[in-house]
C-alpha cells in the first residue's frame, strides 16, 4: 500500500502546526498532566477559600471551598472511587468499545466503509465525513468511539493518512457541537435551562423557548462548517499531516479488506445489513406512534425526555454489536460464540490506558464542583462581562469568548448553562436580545475551545487511537492539528451570529434575535 503522502512547500501556518505539536508532545502524559492542573487548582480553592458569590436563581450563598484541610482530605479519600465510576461516559466508552471490538475482529468495518464510501470522489470525502460527524451528536458521546476509528479506516482506505480521518472527526463532533441538520437532546436541555430563567423579568416571563428555538441556525451552520472544515483540510491540515514522516500509514492494513469484497465478505455485509434494517424498524415501531413503548409514559413525545433518548447509547452498542457479530458468521470470520466474547473483551482492553487518564481526570472534575471553582469562575465572569455595558456586535464576540473560556473549565453544556444563563439571559433581554439569540451565542462559544482544551476528558481516548499509527503522539499532535478548524469555526461561526444580528433572521420557528 502506497499511501499518497506527497511532501510540498510547508506554509508559513503548517510551520506553526508542527512547531506546535513538537512542542505539545514534550507535555506530560495525560494522567500526569491531569495530576498538575489537579494540584494547582486546589491551591486555587485554598486560597479562595470562604469568597462568597450568588448563582442566579439560587436564595442561598454560595461559597469556594477547600479540600486542603481534614475535611477535604477525607472527602477526597474515601470519594475516590464513586468518582470514578460516577463518570457518564464510563459506562458508555466500556460497552461501546465492546461492541466495537466485535466489528473490528469480524472485519465487518473495514468491510463497511470501503461499501459505503467506494462510489464517492475524493474531492466530496472530507465533506461528507465531516458534515457525518459535525451532526455525531445525535449519537451522543459514542460519536467519539465510534467515529475516529471508522475515520481512519476510510482515509486509509482511499490511500490518505489515516491520522487526517481521526483528526476530522474528533473536531468535526467537538468543535462543530450543536451545529445539526437534526434536533438533538443538545437543543432540548439547553431550552430547558433557558425556560427556567425566563419567569426572573417582566419582559420574558411570557416567553417559551422550544426545543427548535435555534433549529435554522445551526442546520445552516452544519452545512458552513463543513465547507469552511473541508477548505481548511486542503490547504492547512492534510499537508501539515503528510509532512510528518513518523506516522505509520500502514498500521493495521489489512489489504484483503480494503482490497475487493469476496463472496463471503458480500454475503455478511448483506446479512448484516438485513438483521441492523430489521432492528432499526422494531425500534421504530416503539418510537413513531404516539403511545410507543420508548415514549415518555406521561407526555407521550421523545423530546425533551423518553426512554427513547436516555437508550440512544445503549440501543446503538446493541445494533453495532449485532451487525458486526451477524457479518462476522457469515463471512466466516467468526465461527463460535467465543470469538464475540474475544473480540468483545479486546475491544475493551484496547481502551486500558484511557480508563487510567479517566480515574485522575474523574477526581479533578469532580474537585472543580466540589470546591465551587467551576461555579465561581463562570458567574465572575458573567458578572464581569454585563458589567462592561456592551452592547450590539462588541457584546456579541465578548460573550462568544467568555464562554469559550469558561467551556476549558466547566462541565457539559446544560451545566455551563445552568451557571450563567441567570446573568446572560436578563441582561440580553434587558439591551432588547431575545432569549432564543442569548440561548444561540452561548452554544456557539461552548463549542469552540472543545477540541483545542489540552485537559478535555475525551483528549486521551483520541490519543489512544492516534498513537496505533504514530508510537511517539502526545497532546501536542491531537490539539495542534485542531488549532486551524479552532480559528476558522471561530471566525466565520461569529460571523454568522453576527449577520443573523444584522439582517434580523428568525433562529428558528417563532425565535427572532430581538425581543
Amino acid at each position: 500500500m502506497e499511501v499518497n503522502m506527497q511532501k510540498k512547500k510547508v506554509s508559513l501556518i503548517q510551520k506553526i502546526i508542527i512547531i506546535c505539536g513538537k512542542a505539545g508532545d514534550k507535555l506530560p502524559h495525560p494522567a500526569i498532566l491531569y495530576c498538575y492542573v489537579t494540584a494547582f487548582f486546589l491551591l486555587v480553592a485554598h486560597f479562595l477559600n470562604g469568597t462568597e458569590f450568588r448563582i442566579p436563581g439560587q436564595e442561598e450563598v454560595s461559597r469556594v471551598t477547600t479540600l486542603l484541610n481534614r475535611p477535604g482530605l477525607e472527602y477526597m479519600l474515601t470519594k475516590m472511587f464513586s468518582n470514578f465510576s460516577g463518570m457518564s461516559i464510563l459506562p458508555i466508552l466500556i460497552v461501546m468499545a465492546a461492541a466495537v471490538g466485535i466489528g473490528e475482529a469480524s472485519g465487518f468495518w473495514e468491510t463497511l466503509v470501503v461499501k459505503c464510501f467506494k462510489k464517492i470522489p475524493d474531492r466530496f470525502l472530507v465533506f461528507l465525513f465531516l458534515l457525518v460527524c459535525i451532526n455525531g451528536n445525535l449519537m451522543s458521546d459514542a460519536s467519539l468511539i465510534i467515529f475516529p476509528v471508522l475515520g481512519a479506516m476510510l482515509f486509509q482506505s482511499r490511500n490518505r493518512n489515516p491520522l487526517l480521518g481521526i483528526t476530522l472527526a474528533y473536531g468535526g463532533y467537538l468543535c462543530g457541537l450543536s451545529a445539526n441538520l437534526f434536533l438533538a437532546s443538545t437543543d432540548a436541555n439547553v431550552a430547558a435551562v433557558t425556560n427556567d430563567v425566563l419567569p426572573t423579568l417582566e419582559i420574558t416571563k411570557n416567553l417559551t423557548i422550544h426545543v427548535a428555538s435555534n433549529y435554522y441556525f445551526m442546520a445552516v451552520s452544519a452545512i458552513v462548517l463543513a465547507i469552511v472544515g473541508t477548505f481548511i483540510t486542503k490547504w492547512v491540515v492534510e499537508p501539515a499531516i503528510n509532512q510528518d514522516s513518523t506516522i505509520d500509514c500502514k498500521a493495521g492494513f489489512d489489504p484483503d479488506a480494503f482490497g475487493g469484497h469476496s463472496p463471503e465478505q458480500n454475503r455478511g455485509l448483506r446479512l448484516a445489513g438485513l438483521v441492523s434494517l430489521c432492528y432499526i424498524l422494531i425500534i421504530l415501531a416503539m418510537v413513531i406512534p404516539k403511545n410507543g413503548l420508548l415514549r415518555n409514559a406521561e407526555t407521550l413525545t421523545i423530546l425533551p425526555k423518553s426512554p427513547f433518548m436516555s437508550s440512544i447509547v445503549p440501543l446503538l452498542a446493541i445494533l453495532f454489536g449485532l451487525a458486526g457479530a451477524v457479518y462476522g458468521f457469515a463471512a466466516k470470520t467468526m465461527t463460535r460464540g467465543t470469538d464475540v466474547i474475544n473480540a468483545m473483551g479486546n475491544g475493551i482492553k484496547s481502551i486500558a490506558n484511557v480508563l487510567v487518564v479517566f480515574f485522575i481526570a474523574a477526581q479533578f472534575i469532580n474537585y472543580l464542583t466540589k470546591t465551587n471553582l467551576a461555579a465561581y469562575f463562570a458567574v465572575s465572569g458573567a458578572n464581569w462581562l454585563a458589567g462592561k455595558g456592551l452592547t450590539g456586535i462588541p457584546l456579541i464576540i465578548a460573550l462568544v469568548i467568555l464562554v469559550s473560556i469558561i467551556n476549558i473549565f466547566a462541565g457539559s453544556v446544560s451545566t455551563k448553562w445552568a451557571m450563567i444563563a441567570g446573568i446572560i439571559i436578563p441582561m440580553m433581554a434587558l439591551l432588547g436580545y431575545h432569549p432564543a439569540y442569548a440561548q444561540c451565542i452561548y452554544r456557539v462559544g461552548d463549542a469552540l475551545t472543545n477540541s483545542v482544551n489540552p485537559i478535555f476528558y475525551y483528549l486521551p481516548l483520541i490519543l489512544g487511537v492516534v498513537q496505533k499509527y504514530k508510537k511517539d503522539a502526545g497532546v501536542g499532535t491531537v490539539v495542534a492539528y485542531q488549532i486551524p478548524y479552532f480559528l476558522g469555526y471561530s471566525v466565520v461561526w461569529t460571523a454568522m451570529l453576527i449577520l443573523w444580528y444584522v439582517m434580523g433572521w428568525n433562529l428558528g420557528p417563532m425565535a427572532p434575535v430581538m425581543l
